[in-house]
């Protein structure tokens, strides 16, 4: 532990207390999950490595080049990225394959879904990228229905195991769709998967939101675009 918080001490300015002190946990959580004997549950690692993500991405600004380069190598298991806008954000592939070894059955199956909805430098499958800072609703192409029916299937098998992140992941997928103006393609196919997510997921809290949604998609209501291009004059509300 003291190797570590000398590591942190000269990977952080003299001022960020609070980064210290979570990647401090953050890697003496990974030492642990790293060197157990036994299968291990990774729920509290990917906890700690959430809260160094939102200190770095709070710190980011104030850090030149060296600190950043350095924090990047000390901070296995997080990815952080420079370009606007500025973030951290755990590393599913490296924290998929450490489940793999270390961890249990349900560690596996949540960072394969999180590998699989996330990018490695932020944002999500639900937005094609447009450039850093906007996109397009991918809402017609079937990631919705695909995700929020991994992430309710994940909820059903492993109740006890990461509650809380399943259930903000597909509160997410909601307010996507609830957000869902500058639609990537045609009408026609964002009504069809708006019409399959809400037959397939009739107990969501998004219901009278979504079928009001469909009703918006079908009288062309002002402020939602399909088709909608990088070339479009407005913003994206739903980055």
């Amino acid at each position: 532990m003291k190797y570590i918080l000398l590591l942190l001490f000269m990977m952080f300015p003299l001022s960020a207390g609070a980064e210290i002190f979570a990647a401090s946990e953050y890697l003496s959580e990974l030492q642990k999950v790293e060197k157990s004997k036994r299968p291990l549950s990774m729920e509290n690692l990917y906890a700690r490595g959430q809260e160094v993500c939102d200190e770095l991405a709070d710190s980011l600004d104030g850090m030149d080049e060296r600190e950043i380069i350095r924090s990047s190598n000390t901070l296995r298991g997080v990815n952080i990225w420079t370009s606007e806008p500025s973030g951290a954000g755990v590393n599913a592939a490296f924290m998929l394959a450490l489940a793999r070894r270390n961890g249990k059955k349900a560690d596996r199956e949540f960072f394969s879904i999180i590998k699989d909805e996330r990018r490695p430098r932020g944002g999500d499958v639900y937005t094609t990228p447009f450039t850093d800072l906007s996109g397009c609703s991918a809402l017609g192409s079937g990631v919705f229905v695909k995700f929020y029916g991994r992430w309710a299937g994940f909820k059903a098998k492993y109740p006890e195991s990461y509650s809380d992140a399943a259930q903000e992941a597909m509160q997410n997928i909601e307010d996507a769709l609830r957000r869902a103006s500058c639609i990537c393609g045609g009408r026609e196919k964002a009504l069809e998967e708006l019409k399959t997510f809400m037959e397939s997921f009739p107990e969501t809290p998004a219901m009278e939101d979504l079928a009001e949604r469909s009703v918006q998609f079908r009288k062309s209501a002002g402020g939602i675009t399909f088709d909608c291009k990088q070339s479009a004059e407005r913003d994206p509300a739903d980055e």
